[in-house]
């Protein structure tokens, strides 16, 4: 056995102690996750209010983040809806928690289509194929040429037009193995430092979102 399973093994109430924890874990992460997005949510409601021009409406959660530590989901989604859209077509701000991979925390812009389901279900497979053949629509919604660009590269199995990591590629944290990167959300300042630098994300790049479809950096 190694250290940590000798100390629970010593009495019943380090074996009682460790059970209390064990049941509780996937809870406490749960309220993290929670607890992360929310304060993104807020951030964002405080600053679009400062662009009264703007319309931005704001959706629930795709899935819960109960689901998400179950293991019934891959991932978890904070959408918001940008006030511009054409004919059938809805552009997302989505945030994105995702839980395999390197790309496991970011945000990006997705296009929504009424008619996106099959038999009332998602179906990703007719969402791929919606963006595709409706490329030159798209490009209407903001007509400048890194969003035209955008619209343009996307790949056939991508429903993102772009994405950026959140706080930054090397920053990622995993919500599953906790790694360094997540148990620094478990710290009061350097949780806070992680959420200035996505506040700084956003606020340097929210305006241009709006007016251009993309981020200004």
């Amino acid at each position: 056995m190694n250290a940590t399973t000798d100390v629970i093994a010593l009495s019943k109430e380090n074996f009682e102690a460790a059970k209390a924890i064990a049941e509780n874990f996937k809870e406490v992460q749960t309220k993290k996750m929670r607890e992360l997005l929310e304060s993104i949510r807020n951030h964002l409601i405080q600053n679009i209010k400062k662009q009264s021009n703007i319309t931005f409406d704001f959706d629930q959660y795709v899935s819960s983040t109960e689901k998400f530590y179950l293991g019934k989901t891959d991932y978890i989604q904070l959408k918001f809806k940008l006030g511009l859209t054409y004919d059938d077509i809805s552009l997302k701000l989505i945030f994105e928690i995702l839980k395999k991979g390197n790309e496991r925390f970011y945000y990006g812009v997705v296009p929504e289509f009424k008619d996106f389901f099959t038999n009332g279900k998602y179906d990703g497979t007719k969402h791929l194929n919606l963006i595709q053949q409706n490329k030159n629509a798209l490009k209407s919604i903001f007509n400048n040429e890194s969003w035209n660009k955008c619209i343009d590269t996307m790949p056939k199995n991508s429903f993102w037009v772009w994405k950026r990591y959140l706080p930054s590629k090397y920053e990622q944290p995993d919500f599953i193995e906790c790694d360094d990167n997540y148990l620094k959300l478990y710290d009061s300042a350097d949780y806070d430092q992680f959420l200035k630098k996505i506040y700084s994300e956003l606020d340097n790049n929210m305006q241009s979102i709006l007016e251009k479809g993309i981020p200004s950096t």
